[in-house]
């Protein structure tokens, strides 16, 4: 018996190059670099560049490692990556050595997606506190990891030329870090240090830089001494106060014409905010990772009734947040902030560098004309801002987080939606809390349906969410828009094709259409397009019940909406229900004068018993006044009548409060969320009542109105009176919700407006209907308010015109 001879198994591989076109948040993130280390590994020749819609990577290897390749490169990518498509095409084999980084394409740009700014890593900031490294206390230290983005680049694609950094040449040492693919900073457009990069200067009130050995320091003793300091970030200057000095914060809100809207604060660190405030794990997260936006957190009990220990400074609370026992916080989310808090160690105000109902400045001349009324002292730096945009603020509730104002960290990230959009389209969006909107279709129609990818995107389409513009009611908010626009449509090279608005034409973002000569429009009606952002922020198409709630907009039939259930999906809707309209003396007025509305309401449910029964609410009133918002009411003169929920708590606001007049919007109905938090949970409901009227079920307030007002007479809480109209207004929308579920609506109800900001509001709505056994759909990254609105105009356009 002989042993049989081994057997030899050979395995040849082919060798293969493939083009791979990648889509997504793929420039500014060190995706280049990612891919070059990558290939390196796995040995593989190629090259990789930006383009217009992305990067570009062509590979080239054994079958077995580009398939690898392939596959790292969607399961490893960059932390702030984001691939949302990969198209691959086999091309001819090449006689090819080594993986390069080659000069981006200069394509057209309306495609690619734009990283936002991101805060400074724990890497940088190892380096600018190290005494030993050559970025000791030097302010623009960043890396691929972290730094501006979004408020630096001119144009596309990502490289330095284009952007704001272009003026400053790299050393050597930068310039061999640049080049370095196992450094950080490779490829990191904005990288720079204290011989070649932008520069801190101290400037009096005349632009004339102070004598100083450091300006950040001699800026920390000016405020800590109680001065008021204009401080350039990264979207915008800030007016910076001791948070600790009742003086100084008095004084800005002097200069700033804010005598009662919330500052928000900057804290030195995570440790400072626990002493202060109430911290949950999820507000923890927020308020420390990479987007850094304000959060809103309650301030321990103990701090708002007396002080702290000797140590340390007490923050007034009243003077920060006048009537209010929640703060808005943030922490340092660049080196220059991180040196400037560990120099004053302790809080500061951190407010946007503006004038009331004025946009953030961000341009330097600008600063010394506009600012020089509030401050004489400015910190600044010689590195420009390509846009302005503000501080992003967000708010946790029982079901996550909830964007209030989406801007910096959040802008300009794409938003996927779930319907294809044929056109490019533009968003005006609303008149307050403006943000405008593209919209266009990913992927491109000529991709046809051969393409072959490793990393699908959903059929469908993406939008872009402008940063927060503001109230579009001065003049300098309307240039600050027309801007805004002008710099989004050229950066995205986006032609718009058709043109979304609201159905006011009074609005200035409807009348902003007179910049868009021939262009076919859709007119929206306001509610459907909170409903509509609500359902695309979730990704649905399905039709679903809208309870859509804020102050006012324009209804299909001329008057004013306000407090809505709807039942509709992205392309319509009808009015299903809604609360009894009731006269608002003096329009617009009204929502800043409370006390207009309380007359209105009491008037209402009383009868001609009004006057008896409402001794006791205008004690000490001016008469005249009073008397001139009767003969309107008896009269209807200059009373719209209106459905708005935003009126009704204004009118509940000052029943239990006494609230007569405001200074910002929304006020009277945070205060009196605030007080309704502060008491004990009850079953307890104020009884408002639903009625049918020709199909359309109707709300009726005045039994509501009349229980309130006899629990106040009898001495009951305001806080347990609040409490127990925000348990009414959660059964009137459960209660409306079934109705209409009963005769063929949806099991789904989206909650949407303003008036879900209300966190005690969403939280007892979100978990009754749920009890229920509905589905709820709600805000998470857009927000529910106004700066919403041009999502939901953008998606309703795409379905309507197919």
């Amino acid at each position: 018996m002989t042993d049989s001879a081994p057997t030899l198994s050979i395995t040849i591989q082919s060798v293969k190059r493939i083009r791979l076109d990648i889509r997504g948040v793929v420039q500014g993130v060190g995706f280049r670099p990612f891919v070059t280390r990558l290939a390196r590994d796995l040995s593989l020749s190629g090259n990789v560049r930006n383009c217009g819609s992305g990067v570009i990577i062509e590979v080239q290897g054994m079958s077995e490692a580009v398939e690898q390749f392939q596959s790292n490169l969607v399961s490893n990518a960059p932390e702030h990556a984001r691939i949302e498509r990969v198209e691959k095409m086999e091309v001819e084999v090449e006689a090819a050595e080594g993986f390069s980084i080659l000069d981006s394409l200069d394509q057209h740009a309306q495609r690619v997606l734009i990283p936002p700014d991101v805060g400074c890593c724990d890497d940088c900031l190892t380096e600018v506190f190290d005494e030993g490294n050559r970025r000791y206390r030097y302010a623009f230290t960043s890396c691929v990891n972290c730094g501006p983005r979004f408020t630096l680049i001119e144009g596309l694609p990502y490289d330095r030329t284009k952007t704001t950094m272009a003026r400053f040449e790299m050393c050597s040492s930068c310039r061999k870090e640049f080049e370095d693919v196992d450094n950080r900073r490779y490829h990191v457009q904005p990288n720079a240090c204290s011989v070649c990069g932008p520069r801190v200067t101290f400037l009096d009130s005349n632009g004339q830089p102070i004598e100083c050995a450091d300006p950040i320091a001699e800026a920390a003793r000016a405020i800590r001494a109680g001065r008021i300091v204009a401080v350039k970030g990264l979207g915008g200057y800030h007016l910076a106060c001791d948070a600790t000095n009742p003086h100084a914060v008095s004084l800005l809100r002097h200069r700033k014409r804010r005598p009662n809207r919330p500052f928000a604060m900057m804290f030195p660190d995570v440790q400072s905010v626990r002493r202060l405030c109430e911290l949950s794990s999820e507000e923890e997260r927020e308020l420390t990772g990479s987007r850094r936006p304000i959060v809103l957190l309650a301030v321990k009990k103990q701090i708002g009734a007396s002080t702290l220990t000797q140590r340390r400074p007490r923050v007034p609370v009243e003077e920060v947040a006048p009537g209010l026992q929640q703060w808005g916080v943030m922490l340092p989310y660049t080196p220059l902030h991180e040196m400037l808090l560990q120099e004053i160690r302790r809080p500061i105000v951190l407010t946007s560098g503006n004038l009331a109902e004025e946009p953030i400045v961000h341009r330097d001349d600008e600063a010394l004309e506009r600012l020089n009324s509030i401050v004489r002292l400015y910190l600044v730096h010689d590195r420009d801002i390509a846009t302005r945009c503000d501080d992003s603020i967000v708010r946790v509730w029982s079901g996550g987080s909830i964007v209030l104002r989406r801007s910096r960290g959040f802008v300009p990230a794409a938003i996927d939606v779930p319907v294809s959009a044929s056109k490019r389209i533009f968003a005006c969006g609303a008149q307050l809390k403006n943000t405008f909107c593209l919209l266009g279709t990913t992927p491109d129609a000529s991709a046809g349906d051969n393409t072959d990818s490793i990393h699908p995107f959903p059929r469908g389409a993406q939008a872009v969410l402008s940063q927060h513009i503001g109230d579009l009611e001065s003049l300098e908010a309307q240039s600050g828009y027309e801007e805004a626009v002008r710099h989004f449509l050229g950066l995205f090279d986006f032609k718009p094709e058709v043109i979304a608005h609201d159905l006011h034409p009074d609005f200035f973002s409807t009348r902003f259409l007179g910049s868009f000569r021939d262009v076919p429009r859709i007119a929206v009606q306001h509610h459907h397009a909170h409903l509509a952002s609500c359902l695309a922020e979730n990704c649905r198409q399905q039709p679903a019940i809208g309870v859509c709630w804020d102050g006012i907009g324009l209804g299909l039939d001329g008057s004013a909406w306000g407090a809505e259930f709807l039942v509709g999906d992205l392309k319509d809707f009808r009015r299903a229900g809604t609360f009894r309209p009731i006269p608002i003396p003096g329009g617009d007025v009204a929502a800043r004068e409370p006390w207009r509305m309380g007359l209105a309401y009491l008037r209402d449910a009383f009868g001609n018993r009004w006057r008896n029964e409402s001794k006791g609410f205008f004690e000490n009133f001016h008469s005249g006044e009073m008397n001139i918002v009767q003969q309107m009411l008896e009269s209807d003169v200059n009373c719209p009548c209106g459905s708005s929920m935003g009126r009704l708590f204004d009118a509940m606001s000052f029943l239990c409060l006494g609230i007569h007049r405001t200074t910002y919007e929304g006020q009277a109905a945070l205060w009196l969320e605030q007080a309704a938090a502060q008491a004990a949970p009850t079953q307890d409901a104020l009884p408002f009542e639903v009625d049918v009227h020709d199909d359309l079920l109707i709300v009726e307030p005045s039994k509501a109105i009349l229980d309130a007002v006899a629990r106040i007479r009898a001495r009951t809480s305001a806080s347990d009176v609040a409490r127990i109209f925000h348990n009414g207004l959660c059964q009137v929308v459960v209660d409306v919700c079934l109705r209409l579920k009963s005769n063929g609506a949806p099991n789904c109800v989206a909650l949407s407006g303003g008036c879900f900001q209300n966190r005690l509001l969403l939280d007892l709505c979100s978990a009754r209907l749920v009890q229920e056994g509905f589905e709820v759909l709600t805000h998470h990254s857009v927000p529910p308010n106004d700066g919403g609105i041009a999502l939901g105009q953008a998606v309703i356009a795409a379905a309507r015109i197919g």
